[in-house]
């Protein structure tokens, strides 16, 4: 029982464990399935971005004409306007000379600024083609905005002409983390493809240099998913990218590790919380009853010890019993009366004797079985005749209540000794059947049959054996017969109960016996 309820707590913590781990990582699948399809908005605003500053670009650099001076002209100043016409406020436009001198510009405090120093011109000068630049996280002199911008170069017959930029607000991208209901720890951002952050929302001081993060090192670098600890702040997120088609920008969505697997903690502190006081209660109810089976187990040792004790009392008192009718014998063999009777008187006690024998020799102190109590009381008769009688048993396995087992013995006395007395002289081949069986539910047959001279039914009713007989019978709640069939049939039914102990009656004796 220990072994099986310790079986149980396994189990039980086993499949708790499992469960545990499914829901675990569940909750972080789920994390990333978030984090992935975040990463496709984010990279869906990032191309509406590109395609925004390619269009205006290219209409700007329409506007500019065949030739770009160190001063735009009325007519271009009007085109330009024309140009960048719906621009979103958190939208600026920028277009500088070969010189690095602004030439145009809607952000009114840079109308004047020098754009030497600025990366969109460092890029323009440095291009060789008119391809797109998506510059690094700037913060604007003017203001202290964080902004980036997508430039491009102007040329004017094959020769660097100029730079034309965008520029978007970082802030902007608290729309796509609103969008995203992304928490304060949850991240949307864009990185170049060497490493240096565009923007980021939730925003950090200033520019930042990402190339030995998990992003650069990933097997796929097109798009994916992973789990890291960011390099900015040192937070764990559940990270999907995306890069933008044409571009060499990321679109990144960050979920963070402790929002994806909040729900799983919640429904875990619920799970424990009914499994943890449950398992309590079972292991206590299990070592209250392991307690139990102990004392149960006790008890019944006891039990079995007092019922030992009460076997050696019973097998002294029968031991004593059985000498103290040797001690009868003995005292039968010293009177001065016939020799005849005297033998006769200590055969039956012989007989009473036998029976105190085989109870404490057998053990048996409830019932006592047939097949081997009847045998028991014949044969020493056959030694004391000293016959050479030959004895057949057919026995039914009853048993005989302990309360008859003296009855029983001396009628076969009687009748085995009369048998032995009178019935083989001058027989050559002289024979006993001895048979006890069940006739019916109800009764039982003893049959002892001897191949003898018969007998004289004027003398079957005469003496003292007759009277004992006479007198068993009626203890044992029977009848009996005497007749003549090749031989001397002595016949006798008893009713069932006599002879046959139940098993229910069995345990009832067996437990007041040990309760004694």
């Amino acid at each position: 029982m220990f072994a099986l309820i310790a079986a149980f707590f396994v189990l039980f913590l086993l499949s708790l464990g499992y469960f545990t781990y499914q829901a675990r990582e569940d909750a972080k699948r789920r994390g990333q399935e978030r984090a992935f399809a975040a990463s496709q908005v984010v990279e869906l605003n990032a191309r509406s971005y590109v395609d925004f500053a390619t269009q205006a670009l290219k209409r700007i650099d329409s506007a500019l004409g065949k030739r770009i001076a160190t001063r735009v002209t009325r007519a271009e100043l009007r085109d330009l306007d024309e140009a960048i016409d719906g621009l979103p406020t958190y939208v600026q436009a920028y277009v500088v000379n070969a010189s690095g001198e602004t030439l145009f510009s809607t952000d009114q405090l840079a109308k004047d600024a020098d754009q030497t120093g600025s990366e969109f011109f460092a890029a323009a000068v440095a291009a060789k083609d008119k391809t797109l630049h998506v510059s690094a996280l700037t913060i604007n002199p003017v203001n202290g905005e964080q902004i980036f911008t997508i430039s491009q170069r102007l040329e004017r017959e094959g020769k660097l002409a100029g730079a034309a930029a965008i520029s978007f607000e970082v802030r902007q991208l608290v729309n796509i983390a609103n969008s995203l209901e992304f928490d304060d720890k949850s991240v949307v951002s864009l990185i170049r493809a060497d490493g240096q952050l565009i923007a980021r929302h939730p925003p950090i001081p200033g520019p930042a240099d990402q190339s030995s993060s998990k992003l650069f090192r990933q097997a796929d670098r097109r798009a994916g998913v992973f789990q890291a600890e960011s390099i900015v702040d040192g937070v764990w997120r559940i990270v999907g990218y995306r890069l933008v088609p044409g571009t060499n920008v990321y679109a990144v969505a960050a979920v963070s590790t402790e929002t994806a697997m909040a729900s799983f903690w919640r429904n875990t502190a619920i799970t424990f919380a009914f499994a943890l006081p449950a398992g309590v209660g079972l292991a206590v109810a299990s070592f209250w009853i392991v307690g139990l089976m102990n004392r149960e187990r006790k008890r019944q040792a006891e039990l079995e010890r007092t019922l030992e004790v009460n076997r050696l009392l019973f097998r002294d008192t029968h031991h004593r019993v059985k000498n103290n009718l040797q001690s009868v014998q003995s005292l039968v063999r010293m009177q001065a009366i016939p020799a005849a009777a005297k033998m006769d008187l200590q055969r039956r006690i012989a007989a009473m004797t036998a029976v105190h024998e085989h109870i404490y020799r057998a053990d048996t102190y409830v019932d006592v079985s047939a097949t081997e109590f009847i045998p028991a009381i014949v044969d020493p008769l056959l030694k004391s005749f000293d016959a050479q009688v030959t004895v057949e048993y057919d026995i039914d396995p009853v048993t005989i209540d302990r309360e008859h087992t003296t009855g029983l013995a001396l009628l076969l006395n009687e009748v085995v000794t009369n048998s032995l007395k009178y019935a083989f002289e001058g027989r050559a081949d002289p024979r006993l059947t001895i048979s006890l069986l069940t006739v019916t539910e109800d009764r039982v047959r003893l049959r002892i049959r001897d191949n003898g001279i018969g007998f004289d039914s004027g003398e079957t009713n005469k003496g003292m054996g007759a009277r004992l007989i006479a007198g068993m019978m009626q203890q044992l709640g029977g009848q009996f017969e005497y007749r003549r069939d090749n031989g001397t049939v002595f016949s006798a039914e008893f009713p069932a109960k006599t002879m046959a102990v139940s098993a229910k009656r069995k345990a009832q004796e067996s437990i007041a016996t040990a309760a004694e």
